[in-house]
């Protein structure tokens, strides 16, 4: 099974796990906007892509990585991808990236970096299929 991004054909490569400030992991995208993907909460990061979603796979949530933002205003961003298998799409995945360092409220970050990752879905699901999480 491949896992493709925006236009790209790689695989996640610019991955750092568990760094310093309470990320689980980050990427750059095209335009090196840095997309943290932190712990987070059930509204944001990790935690809520997990218990929203069902999307638990650094794989699958981090399209930033080798993408390009297919569509956003603002600071939001929206990154597409694909998940295929034997030449076919299995499933498009969608990773919703906050590029600004203020959260609501206008609280900034502790780390003063962007919030990053706010949701990641598989498109038309409510809850992504189990199969996703082992890519």
């Amino acid at each position: 099974m491949t896992v493709l991004f925006g236009h790209a054909s790689v695989i996640v490569v610019c991955v750092r796990e568990n760094d310093e400030d309470g990320d689980n992991y980050s990427s750059l995208d095209w335009e090196y906007n840095d997309i943290p993907t932190r712990n987070g909460t059930n509204d944001f990061g990790a935690r809520s892509a997990a218990t929203k979603h069902n999307m638990r796979s650094k794989k699958a949530v981090t399209p930033p990585c080798n993408g390009r933002a297919e569509q956003g205003s603002g600071n939001r961003w929206e990154y597409d991808g694909v998940i295929t298998s034997g030449g076919s799409v299995r499933m498009t995945i969608t990773s919703v990236a906050e590029r600004g360092e203020r959260g609501q409220g206008g609280v900034r970050t502790p780390d003063g970096r962007p919030i990053g990752t706010i949701a990641a879905i598989c498109r038309g699901q409510t809850l992504c299929p189990d199969w996703v999480n082992r890519i």
